[in-house]
């Protein structure tokens, strides 16, 4: 076991409550009190990361077991619990932990805590995320406290406020914010506003409707300006304006209907 005699780690082995520099292959780093394993296998350099303070760096593979990471940009390894601060993440596997605020490129995220930053493309799993920007990629489930959501899928889950721009949601359950556009195929909407898209079947329980076009499912209340209604139920509500195909929403309620 290595002990702190200088500040600098260049050689293969472990490393215990270590504070300063690590050069190793494409590793390199500011750390505070951190223990370590420096390895050499067949993919190239690595590190194996079991707790301590990541101050600023490059981190090019391995595996981080714990720990606080300041700042730095992180290329691709496994990340399985601790506080990410800020920083660049490329590529890799997350598996648990809290994500404060940074820049998200590609990768695999299984569970955790997201509180900000920018989601540029990669698979979300399960977790919790808080707020921030979500450009591309698979969400397939877990709680959206808030935020904008740009593009990609959404395949099931929580959304609890925010802005929707564009995408597929396939099924899930909206509580409240502004939907730009989309494809919206099965799931619960709660409240809000619907700008445009195609709504092609679940249950819209109140909101406002501005324009877009209604393929089937039940519209239990709210507020309908424009668009084209094609097929489902309507219980209750506001009509104001729009294309109804074959008047199948007037069926289960024609006093409610007000046009």
């Amino acid at each position: 076991m290595k002990n702190l005699h200088s500040n600098l780690a260049i050689e293969c082995g472990n490393y215990r409550n270590f504070t300063g520099l690590i050069m190793w292959g494409d590793n390199e780093a500011v750390v505070e009190d951190a223990s370590f394993f420096l390895d050499e296998t067949f993919y190239g350099n690595s590190i194996g990361w079991y707790k301590g303070t990541w101050v600023n760096g490059s981190w090019n593979n391995g595996t981080w077991q714990d720990g606080i990471w300041v700042d730095g940009t992180w290329k691709d390894g496994t990340w399985n619990s601790g506080i990410w601060e800020y920083g660049t993440w490329k590529d890799g596997e997350w598996k648990g932990g809290t994500w404060k605020s940074g820049n998200w490129i590609n990768g695999l995220w299984e569970d955790g805590i997201w509180k900000e930053g920018t989601w540029m493309y990669g698979v979300w799993e399960f977790g919790i995320w808080g707020d921030g920007i979500w450009k591309g990629g698979t969400w397939r489930d877990g709680t959206w406290e808030n935020g904008n959501w740009g593009s990609g899928t959404w395949e099931h889950g929580n959304w609890k406020r925010g802005i929707w721009d564009s995408g597929t949601w396939k099924d899930g359950i909206w509580g409240i914010g502004v939907w730009h556009g989309g494809v919206w195929n099965r799931g619960i909407w709660k409240d809000g506003t619907w700008e445009n898209g195609i709504w092609l079947g679940g249950i819209w329980d109140s909101g406002i409707w501005k324009d877009g076009t209604w393929w089937d499912g039940m519209w239990k209340d709210g507020t309908w300006e424009n668009g084209t209604w094609r097929s489902g139920t309507w219980e209750n509500g506001i009509w104001k304006a729009g294309y109804d195909k074959n008047e199948r929403a007037k069926i289960v309620n024609q006093n409610n209907w007000k046009k």
